[in-house]
């Protein structure tokens, strides 16, 4: 007997690994109280977006595509921006 396991349940399985993986990074890697409210803020923003848009996908797949486009475009005019004007560490 073959089971079946869902596209849906591996790809939330590999979040949980991703998001997983990255909060034990957190723990192994001890940081600044500055720079782990902006890992703190990576980490959540990630997860919201990735398990929203698996959420999304399941009711409006057209929708989140065009969602997906939108970020991917707001990163390469993030990533443009950053490479023109240079943030002093």
């Amino acid at each position: 007997m073959e089971q079946f396991v869902s596209p849906r349940k591996i790809v939330a399985s590999a979040g949980a690994f991703i998001f997983g993986g990255i909060a034990l990074n957190l723990l192994l890697h001890p940081l600044g109280s500055h720079e782990m409210m902006g890992f703190l803020l990576f980490l959540i923003t990630g997860a919201v977006l990735y398990y929203g848009l698996l959420a999304l996908h399941r009711i409006n797949r057209m929708l989140t595509i065009a969602l997906l486009g939108l970020i991917g475009i707001g990163s390469m005019v993030t990533a443009v921006y950053l490479l023109l004007h240079p943030v002093a560490h």
